[in-house]
C-alpha cells in the first residue's frame, strides 16, 4: 500500500485555514519591500549602492516594481563562466523584454583591471546599440549598468552575495528576490556559451509575473493537497477534505497549482533528468487505484519550476466534494507544493465525464487498438467538449525518432464529423522549446531542454487539448473515433541500426468527452453502449467488428480483477486457448487480443471477469 498523507479538517477549519479566498483586485506594481531581508535564493534583497561608470546608484531608486535585474561578472578560470564574458552583447538586447536592467561587474583583483574589464564590456554593448538601433536601443541605454569597483571591493549585501557565495551571476525577479541564473550553454549545439541566453531568466520571471496576477485577477477558493512535501521519488497519496457539492457547484473552473523545488531551493539540489510527473485523483478516497490524470507535467533539467494549469474539465470528477484521495507521481525526489484554485466564469460547470482512449505502443497496429467508441445521450447540454492530454515520447531507436521528437498527428470525430486535429509543429525543432520560455517553460536548463518534443518540453506543464465538439453531437446515438498518424499514414516502426541507447514510440494520452450544464442528479443522462454486471464491472461491445487480426473491447472495472477472453464456435463447443489472461487494475481501460489465429467465421466470445461472465459475438474475415 502506498504512503498516505491524511489531511482531514472540520469544513470551518479548512474555510479559515487552509483554503484562501481572494478578492477581485489588478495587481499593482510591487512596493519596495522592507524585508526580512536575506542572501539565500528566494529570500527578499535589500537596499544596496552601486558604484557605475554613470556615478553612484541605488538599488531602491531604480526599483520601480515592474522590473527584474540581472547580474553577469567577469571571471577567470571559472569554465562555467569564462567566455560568456566576450559571447554576443547583440543576441542579449534582441532577446530581452523591455522590464530587465543588466548589471556588469568585475571579479578582477584591483580596481584597474576591474575598469578595464567594464570598460570593454561598455564598448562591446554600445556597438550593439549602434547596430540595433532605434527605441530599443535608446530604451537599453538607460538599462545597462557598469560597476567600476571590483567584487571584493563591494559593500553590505553585495559583498556577500558576490564573494562568500561566490555567484559570477544572479538575478533579481520581479517580487524582489534573489534568484539563481541557470546554464549559458545549449547542450549538443554548437553555438557555445551566449550571454544573450541571460534574457532567457528575464522572460520567465515575467511569466511567473503573470501567473501571480492571474491568481489574484478573480474571486477564488485555494484548497492545500501538498504543501512542501518531500517526494520519495515515486508514489505518494494524500487525503483532503473538499467543500461539500452544495459549495463547489458555484464554481465551473479549476487549476492546478505546482511548485517543483529542492532542498536549500538550489537548482544545484535538483533532480537532473526530464521525467513524468502527474497529479492523480483516486477512485475512491480508500482506495490505492488512482487512475483519473488530473493534471500532467514534465520536470526540467536540475532547476526549480512553478505553474498554474487550467484543468477545468476535470471539475466534473470533483463536483461532489468531501473527502478525497489524491496521489502525485514522480519518478525523482523532490519536494512539491499542490494547490487547487476553483473559481468561477459566470457559466454552467461540467456536470459529466465520460473516459474514451488512453494511449500505448506506437506501431503499425495502434489505430485499431483504438476503436469506435458509441455513447448514447438522453438530452441537450449547453457544451460538450473533447478534452486529451498527449504526449510523445521514445527516442533513438527507431530511424523517426519517435514519438518524442517526431510530428506525429491525432484525429478525433465526432459522428464522422469535426476532423478535429492535435499535432505537434515543433517537435524536432533544435529550439522548439527554447522559444516557448514565455510561456513557462523554465529556460537555461542543465541538458537538452531547448529541442522541442511532440506534446511537452522539458520543465513545462503539459496543457490539456480543449476542442468544443457540441455542434457535431446529438440525441440519441454517437460515435466517437480516434486515429494517430505520421507522415499521413499509420506509424510504421523502422528500427534504426545505429542506436546506441533510447526506446521505442510510446504514446501517453488520457481523453475525455466532457459534458458542461445539463441535470447534474441525472446520471443516466449518458452512457456507452455495454452492460453492467451485479460486481459493478462494465463491458462493452467488440471493435472492430467484424475482425482481422485483433480486436478490443472497452471495460470499465469497478477493482481489480483478473480478466481472461475465450472463443467457441457458434455450436458450443469446447473454447478454444484463451485469448487474453491478465490481472487488470480498476478503471477505464481496453483490452486488445490477437485472433490471428482464428479461422474466419462467428464466435461466441465470453469475457470471464471475475465470477461474472460477459457474452458477445465477434466475426472474423480472413
Amino acid at each position: 500500500m502506498m504512503p498516505v498523507c491524511t489531511r482531514l479538517f472540520s469544513l470551518s477549519a479548512l474555510l479559515s485555514a487552509f483554503i484562501l479566498i481572494l478578492s477581485a483586485m489588478a495587481l499593482p506594481a510591487q512596493d519596495f519591500s522592507d524585508g526580512p531581508y536575506g542572501d539565500d535564493f528566494f529570500t527578499i534583497a535589500p537596499d544596496f549602492n552601486l558604484p557605475t561608470l554613470d556615478g553612484e546608484r541605488s538599488f531602491r531608486d531604480l526599483w520601480t516594481g515592474e522590473d527584474s535585474f540581472i547580474f553577469l561578472g567577469r571571471t577567470r578560470g571559472n569554465p562555467r563562466w569564462d567566455g560568456v564574458w566576450t559571447s554576443d552583447r547583440r543576441l542579449l538586447i534582441d532577446n530581452s523584454p523591455l522590464n530587465v536592467h543588466y548589471i556588469f561587474f568585475s571579479f578582477a583583483s584591483d580596481e584597474a583591471e576591474a575598469l578595464q574589464d567594464i570598460q570593454f564590456m561598455k564598448s562591446s554593448v554600445d556597438d550593439a546599440l549602434i547596430a540595433i538601433g532605434g527605441e530599443r536601443a535608446e530604451h537599453f541605454r538607460e538599462r545597462v549598468h557598469y560597476v567600476t569597483q571590483p567584487a571584493n571591493r563591494l559593500q553590505g549585501w553585495l559583498n556577500d552575495v558576490l564573494t562568500k557565495r561566490n555567484f559570477a551571476a544572479f538575478a533579481i525577479d520581479r517580487f524582489q528576490r534573489l534568484r539563481e541564473v541557470g546554464n549559458m550553454e545549449l547542450l549538443g549545439l554548437q553555438e557555445g556559451k551566449q550571454m544573450g541566453y541571460l534574457a532567457n531568466e528575464a522572460m520567465y520571471f515575467n511569466y511567473e509575473w503573470d501567473v501571480t496576477q492571474r491568481i489574484q485577477s478573480n474571486e477564488r477558493l485555494i484548497v492545500p493537497v501538498f504543501e512542501e512535501d518531500a517526494s520519495p521519488g515515486n508514489r505518494f497519496s494524500v487525503d483532503v477534505h473538499l467543500p461539500d457539492a452544495e459549495a463547489l457547484a458555484q464554481y465551473d473552473r479549476l487549476e492546478v497549482e505546482l511548485q517543483m523545488d529542492c532542498p536549500g531551493r538550489s537548482d544545484a539540489n535538483c533532480p537532473e533528468w526530464d521525467r513524468l510527473a502527474h497529479l492523480y485523483l483516486c477512485d475512491d478516497p480508500d482506495s490505492d487505484d488512482c487512475g483519473i490524470e488530473l493534471a500532467r507535467w514534465i520536470t526540467s533539467y536540475h532547476r526549480i519550476g512553478y505553474w498554474l494549469t487550467d484543468v477545468s474539465q476535470m471539475l466534473g470528477f470533483l463536483r461532489e466534494g468531501g473527502r478525497q484521495r489524491f496521489r502525485f507521481f514522480a519518478q525523482d525526489p523532490w519536494i512539491i507544493s499542490v494547490n487547487l484554485h476553483f473559481s468561477s466564469s459566470g457559466g454552467a460547470a461540467p456536470t459529466r465525464i465520460l473516459p474514451l482512449w488512453t494511449g500505448g505502443a506506437y506501431k503499425e497496429d495502434y489505430n485499431a487498438n483504438h476503436p469506435p467508441i458509441e455513447i448514447e445521450v438522453l438530452e441537450d447540454f449547453e457544451r460538450v467538449e473533447l478534452y486529451a492530454l498527449i504526449t510523445g515520447h521514445g527516442w533513438g531507436a527507431e530511424l523517426d525518432n519517435c514519438a518524442e521528437f517526431c510530428n506525429h498527428q491525432h484525429f478525433f470525430f465526432v459522428n464522422d464529423k469535426g476532423d478535429y486535429l492535435k499535432d505537434h509543429a515543433i517537435a524536432g525543432d533544435r529550439l522548439g522549446c527554447f522559444n516557448t520560455v514565455a510561456d513557462g517553460v523554465v529556460p537555461n536548463q542543465y541538458g537538452t531542454w531547448h529541442l522541442g518534443r511532440a506534446g511537452w518540453c522539458p520543465g513545462q506543464d503539459v496543457r490539456p487539448y480543449v476542442v468544443d465538439v457540441t455542434e457535431n453531437m446529438q440525441v440519441g446515438s454517437n460515435t466517437i473515433s480516434y486515429l494517430s498518424l505520421f507522415e499521413g499514414d499509420d506509424y510504421q516502426p523502422r528500427p534504426n541500426p545505429n542506436s546506441t541507447g533510447g526506446f521505442p514510440a510510446n504514446i501517453n494520452m488520457s481523453s475525455y468527452l466532457v459534458f458542461w450544464g445539463g441535470d447534474a442528479d441525472r446520471p443516466d443522462l449518458i452512457s456507452s453502449a455495454g452492460e453492467t454486471n451485479e460486481d459493478g464491472h462494465w463491458v462493452g461491445e467488440c471493435a472492430p467488428n467484424p475482425l482481422a487480426a485483433g480486436g478490443s473491447f472497452r471495460v470499465d472495472l469497478k477493482e481489480p480483477a483478473i480478466v481472461r477472453i475465450e472463443v467457441s464456435d457458434l455450436m458450443g463447443g469446447q473454447p478454444t486457448t484463451p485469448l487474453f489472461t491478465e490481472l487488470r487494475p480498476a478503471g477505464p481501460q481496453f483490452l486488445h487480443f490477437d485472433a490471428s489465429g482464428l479461422a474466419a467465421g462467428s464466435y461466441v466470445c465470453r469475457l470471464q471477469i471475475g465470477s461474472q461472465r460477459f457474452v458477445r459475438k465477434i466475426n472474423v474475415l480472413r
